[in-house]
């Protein structure tokens, strides 16, 4: 006796698709919105000027006035380089034509997604250039403590929790172990009516605001955290962002683009924290 089977017999069999393809994911802007910015188009290279650091000098009683030391108060400037990003994707009008999707809208808000994920994932690689850095296998509440204590005296008290703003941008992999300093577990996850926790949100420790970033640069010297103020790093836009959809004959191409140059403006303002190890 024949009997029809889906497994065996698989001439009727159908697949369907749900409407709409899922999204891939990206990890959203984290360092650009923080970072100094430099407020005008950098061209090609785009340079920031400095005052220097003078000390003052002691007048004595006998002194005359006359044959004063005297002070430099210009700097050196740091530069910024631009460079061009993009993603570009392209498709036959055969493509478009055979399938129930829209590729035009469905690619772009991907497209621009992974390029906002890129410029920041840019950003994050200068990190690795600071002058200040600490190393540790993970980080737990006496390194963070002295990071915060070195900064302090790095910036000469500028930056000190509660006075000008200090961030830190640190790899999902420390993620337990930052929970466990008390700085952030005690005064942000316990909560209490005016604590972050209440409202959903895990944000300042100790006075300074945390953020997580899947795209902090990792190499052979363990991830590059950074705990800094605002003005460590400068960026400079020529073109934020740039949509072109063009057709070549039969094919189309869905391009974004920006052009930024950014880089370490202020070097005792930051502090590269390498990690070793995942908690993960």
């Amino acid at each position: 006796m024949a009997v029809l089977v889906p497994g065996t017999t698989t001439g009727f069999n159908l697949t369907s698709y749900k409407r709409g393809a899922q999204e891939a994911t990206y990890q959203k802007m984290v360092a650009i919105p923080i970072i100094e910015d430099y407020g005008q188009r950098i061209y090609g290279t785009g340079a920031i000027r400095k005052w220097a650091r003078v000390a003052s000098s002691v007048l004595t009683q006998t002194a005359a006035g006359t044959g004063l030391d005297t002070a430099t108060v210009i700097g050196s400037a740091a530069t910024l380089t631009a460079a061009g990003n993009y993603v570009h994707v392209q498709w036959s009008r055969n493509e478009q034509a055979q399938i129930d999707i829209d590729l035009n809208s469905g690619a772009l808000p991907q497209i621009e997604q992974a390029l906002a994920e890129g410029s920041d994932q840019s950003v994050l690689t200068s990190v690795a250039s600071l002058t200040q850095n600490v190393s540790q296998a993970s980080i737990d509440g006496p390194l963070w403590r002295q990071v915060v204590g070195r900064l302090m005296g790095n910036t000469n008290g500028v930056s000190i929790p509660g006075g000008k703003t200090i961030y830190g941008i640190f790899s999902h992999t420390q993620y337990p172990n930052l929970g466990s300093i008390p700085e952030f577990n005690n005064a942000e996850i316990r909560g209490d009516s005016e604590n972050p926790y209440v409202k959903g949100i895990w944000t300042k420790g100790g006075g300074v605001l945390l953020n997580f970033s899947t795209v902090v640069q990792a190499d052979a010297n363990g991830w590059h955290n950074v705990v800094f103020i605002a003005d460590c790093f400068t960026i400079g836009w020529n073109t934020r962002h740039d949509v072109d959809m063009m057709k070549d004959e039969l094919a189309h191409r869905l391009i974004v683009f920006n052009n930024f140059g950014a880089g370490i403006s202020r070097d005792l303002g930051g502090i590269d924290v390498r990690t070793t190890a995942s908690a993960l």
